[in-house]
């Protein structure tokens, strides 16, 4: 390229930059300014023929919100050897400046600089918002148990933007547990890992618009932490496999306990905890269907307190609670977690077996009995004896189905002979069929 010509271009590369530049000798004087930079700082015509460097630089800082952070930066923007960015600078309108060094060495310009002032405002206040969100996040996270993930999925990495909360959150110190995907996979409480896994693979995949999953996860101190998870991909490769992955965690306990409370509230009775006259009749009903499609017995045992009145009565309605509590303690320690225990009201209960005949049945009312006879309630630290009749009936192989209130009928039935009887004893509907 002709001399001339490389001339012509460096100068209009000068003169049309979008950056105020200006090219300052080693003692500060200005040997050069391009048009932007003029612009910029609107000198006035007198104060540019004049060509004070003070009072250019007066006029400079006249402009800015902290001129003593402009002129306290003067020597080192003098001694610069290398290409730097020296500092971002507000003006009193608003505007920030990013000023940008470079040291320039060409025939006749030894040691002379290069000064260019980018209008970086958009870039700051964007800037600043995403820091003002960043703080509100924060502050909204610490009331809501929420922790922020970023997931780099082809390194199988997880990256953290919440300060450690994604560690805290589980009792750890950010020590404790790397940054490993499968580390934090593998504390997935092992009954819920294969639908979260499915959750998972679904989004990355591409199947569904983005991930949420509910599982627990296990605390440092061993106990189980309830935790909501949602994230969407934020970027996929050519197969349209997710590559990245951006969400929130959040520890959901408490309203789960609050759920599970609700639901024991629902279905159970407030004071003994067995299950309640509505949810006994429900499930028994069910059980029955699925007894009678698999072709297995099943019995069904009333239980009344004895003389409950008189202990009501003598004690107090406060001591009648201690022993109905106290019955249905004795009750689950003889009975099948899969049997069906309830309170149909009062002082009566009923209890449905699984795959049991009269005779099975009648020996767990029997032992029960005995049970409750050998051990009384405490009440007021003071042992209270009392007894319990029981009727026995089953649905058994070829018995028609009549529901869960025939087969109360028939043990009722029981129950009362039981307690004409004597009391303190449990009786069979009819004998057992023989085998």
């Amino acid at each position: 390229m002709d001399p001339a010509d490389l001339d012509a271009l460096v100068r209009a590369t000068f003169d049309n930059a979008p950056d105020g530049i200006v090219v300052l000798a080693p003692d500060g004087q200005a040997l050069a300014r391009n048009p932007q930079f003029l612009a910029l700082w609107n000198f006035p015509p007198d104060m540019l023929a004049r060509g004070d460097s003070l009072e250019l630089r007066q006029h400079t800082a006249s402009q800015l919100a902290d001129p003593d952070a402009y002129w306290a930066r003067l020597q080192d923007l003098l001694a610069t050897r290398q290409p730097q960015v020296l500092d971002e600078l507000e003006l009193k309108d608003g505007r920030v400046l990013e000023r940008h060094v470079s040291p320039l060495s060409c025939p006749g310009l030894p040691d002379a600089l290069v000064v260019r002032w980018r209008d970086v405002t958009a870039r700051s206040r964007a800037q600043a918002r995403q820091r003002e969100l960043t703080a509100l996040l924060n502050l909204a996270m610490l009331d809501a148990d929420l922790a922020f993930f970023d997931v780099d999925l082809v390194r199988r990495r997880v990256n953290h933007t919440d300060s450690g909360r994604w560690h805290a959150m589980l009792g750890y110190e950010a020590d404790d547990v790397g940054l490993d995907l499968g580390d934090w996979e593998r504390m997935v409480h092992p009954d819920d890992a294969q639908q979260r896994r499915t959750a998972w693979d679904a989004h990355v995949q591409g199947h569904t618009p983005h991930y949420e999953a509910e599982f627990r996860m296990q605390h440092k101190a061993g106990h189980w932490v309830w935790i909501l998870a949602r994230g969407q991909a934020v970027a996929r490769d050519a197969q349209g496999r997710a590559t990245r992955m951006v969400g929130t965690r959040m520890d959901i306990s408490a309203q789960k306990a609050s759920q599970l409370r609700l639901t024991q509230e629902a279905y159970t009775d407030v004071l003994t905890g067995a299950a309640n006259r509505r949810h006994f009749l429900s499930h028994a009903e069910d059980m029955i269907r699925a007894a009678q499609r698999r072709g297995e017995p099943l019995a069904l045992l009333m239980f009344d307190l004895d003389h409950f009145k008189a202990i009501n009565d003598l004690l107090g309605h406060a001591a009648g609670d201690e022993v109905l509590k106290h019955f249905v303690a004795c009750a689950r320690e003889l009975m099948r977690e899969r049997d069906l225990f309830g309170r149909l009201g009062g002082e009566e209960f009923a209890a449905l077996l699984f795959d049991s005949g009269r005779t099975a049945a009648l020996g767990v009312a029997q032992r029960l009995l005995q049970h409750v006879r050998s051990h009384p309630a405490t009440v007021a630290g003071q042992p209270v004896a009392y007894t319990v009749s029981v009727g026995v009936t089953a649905l058994e192989a070829g018995d028609p189905v009549e529901g869960v209130h025939a087969l109360l009928d028939q043990a009722d039935r029981a129950l009362y002979r039981a307690k004409a009887g004597g009391r303190d004893r449990a009786l069979l509907d009819r004998p057992e069929s023989p085998s």
